[in-house]
């Protein structure tokens, strides 16, 4: 069956040129009719208390809103009735503005609402079974049909013009009954009474003649011959509560408001595929089938069914393979059947058949296309490509240290600093990716002079000191301070000739000016001029007296006759 639904969320609308989406909120759907001079479908909601109209293009908004329960729509020239509870109202249909408001005191419930061709609008009122008409051109109103007992709660109404009679749904007891009422003398005359729809609620009239009713309280649609003779055959079902139905002869299409479920459905009655079978009861209304044939009764013709020998009237095919998941074997075409597969409807996640725990379908290679997706062998990124997945890898770049304690778990040239060298343990390496550790504490950078320790956090980078002493704390070994004469303060001399008047000169800076040795005099030892400091002195130990020692080295006793020590 081909049905569409305009529902609190999204809309369907078969107008002249297809079907779009609109989104509109509908509650408690009634009267529908189809304005075709603006285009767009008009929809009263009588629990919204507003009317609803939605454009060719399926967009939809409000064409009037505070309006009163309005039941039955009709447009007549520029205007839109409506039938509300005890009035009847009109709106202009380019303004949306109340233009005519008709009070009818003894009317209780006003609902459905049709106009003949001499100018008067005919109104129903169920519960004091009356019909009331009004001369459109003044609006004087009278009561047409007044509790007549052929005539039990009429609701439903529509205008015959080759007869010029109404057509009137009745209660008649428990069977659904269609009375005629004679214009202009009102006379109520018995037309059809089954007991197939119980009770009839509205009834319209399609492009062949025959005339659909909605049945309110069982939640279908049933059809009949233009001369309601023949059997009255239910057509459309699982409705909530259908009521006031429209046939858009435009395009054939059955516009049913669901009152209870607040929701609009348009059904098309139109014949796409031409195999005599309208589209609402096709079984393949895109695909030519009158023979109508459905082997597993899915509601599926079979010349349309992805699962032809299995029902499925869902038709799922979740890798649009032309198969439908009931008769798979392989829903989501990754190549792992479906009995095999932890996710039979996802083609990346399938199993894990080598245990290396990456999903065999991780990578995938087109997903749900038909090439298979399960490569156990592929089945992760594998960074030092050992054959295992870093998922499971406990040393994904094979470089020795395992990731829980490697900084840089995906490169082999960096790791760790076990040895507190500052030179990454990785950083020489030996093969990379490759099988070998390359983490190696005692070979992680250039060690000029052998001591174990990399250049770049040697103390005496180039004098083999493995202990680091630096009993000074100046970031200078023990072993790389004072190697000549004492007297070159700034550590810039070659001996023996490094003390010159530069060294002078930083004494006065580190002492005098900036009160302080750090950063100025490299090696205390050498800065200490005199010794008085001993083997490791402090920046408390050069005073002035070291300053006069090296101005009587360099300008009063001279070098010769005032030498200074070496270094002790």
């Amino acid at each position: 069956m081909s049905r569409n639904v305009l529902s609190q969320a999204a809309v369907v609308v078969l107008l002249m040129a297809g079907s779009y989406q609109a989104q509109v909120v509908f509650s408690g759907p009634e009267g529908v009719v189809f304005d075709t001079l603006y285009h767009r479908y008009l929809i009263a909601n009588w629990d919204g208390r507003t009317i609803v109209q939605i454009d060719e293009h399926g967009d939809s908004s409000y064409f009037a809103t505070f309006t009163p329960r309005i039941g039955g729509l009709r447009i007549v020239g520029s205007r839109l009735y409506g039938a509300a509870e005890n009035e009847i109202v009109a709106y202009d249909l380019a303004t949306g503005s109340l233009v005519v408001n008709v009070p009818i005191p003894s009317a209780n419930l006003l609902n459905a609402l049709v106009v003949d061709t001499s100018g008067y609008l005919y109104v129903s009122d169920g519960s004091p079974n009356r019909i009331y008409r009004m001369r459109l051109s003044d609006g004087t109103w009278s009561v047409f049909v007044d509790n007549d007992p052929m005539l039990p709660f009429p609701i439903g109404l529509f205008f015959e013009p080759e007869t010029n009679r109404l057509l009137v749904t009745a209660r008649p007891g428990t069977s659904a009954a269609i009375r005629a009422v004679s214009l202009p003398d009102g006379v109520v005359s018995d037309v059809l009474t089954t007991a197939t729809c119980p009770p009839f609620a509205y009834i319209t009239q399609d492009n062949a003649g025959r005339y659909l009713m909605s049945c309110f309280s069982a939640g279908y649609v049933v059809r009949c011959n233009h001369d309601f003779t023949g059997p009255v055959d239910i057509v459309l079902t699982h409705y909530a509560a259908p009521t006031q139905l429209f046939y858009n002869k435009l395009v054939d299409t059955l516009v049913v408001p669901d009152y209870a479920a607040s929701t609009v459905h348009f059904v098309s009655f139109r014949d796409e595929d031409l195999d005599g079978v309208e589209d609402a009861l096709d079984n393949c209304p895109a695909t030519y089938n009158p023979e109508q044939a459905d082997a597993d009764n899915d509601g599926r013709g079979d010349s349309c069914d992805n699962c032809p020998s299995v029902s499925n009237s869902s038709q799922n095919n979740t890798d649009s393979d032309g198969m439908g998941d009931a008769c798979d074997p392989d829903d989501d075409n990754d190549g792992v059947p479906d009995v095999s597969d932890s996710r039979p409807l996802n083609p990346f996640i399938c199993a894990d058949v080598d245990n290396d725990g990456c999903e065999d379908c991780g990578i995938g290679v087109d997903g749900f296309g038909p090439l298979p997706d399960n490569l156990p062998g592929n089945d992760g990124t594998d960074t030092d490509a050992d054959g295992m997945c870093d998922a499971s890898d406990p040393d994904d770049d094979n470089d020795g240290v395992s990731d829980g304690s490697d900084n840089h778990p995906l490169d082999p040239f960096k790791c760790a600093y076990a040895d507190n060298d500052v030179c990454d343990d990785c950083s020489i390496g030996v093969d990379g990716y490759g099988p070998l550790p390359d983490n190696l504490p005692g070979n992680d950078g250039p060690d000029a002079d052998a001591d174990g320790i990399c250049d770049a956090s040697d103390n005496c980078p180039t004098v083999y000191n493995p202990d680091q002493i630096d009993s000074d704390y100046d970031n200078i070994g023990d072993a790389c301070c004072c190697l000549g004469r004492v007297g070159d303060a700034n550590g810039s001399g070659t001996y023996p000739q490094e003390v010159t008047i530069g060294d002078i000169q930083t004494l006065v800076t580190a002492k005098f000016i900036l009160g302080t040795c750090d950063g100025i005099v490299p090696c205390l030892a050498e800065g200490d001029a005199n010794q008085s400091g001993g083997v490791n002195p402090d920046c408390d130990d050069i005073t002035i007296s070291d300053i006069q020692t090296l101005v009587n080295h360099l300008f009063i006793a001279g070098p010769a006759n005032a030498p200074l020590r070496d270094c002790t």
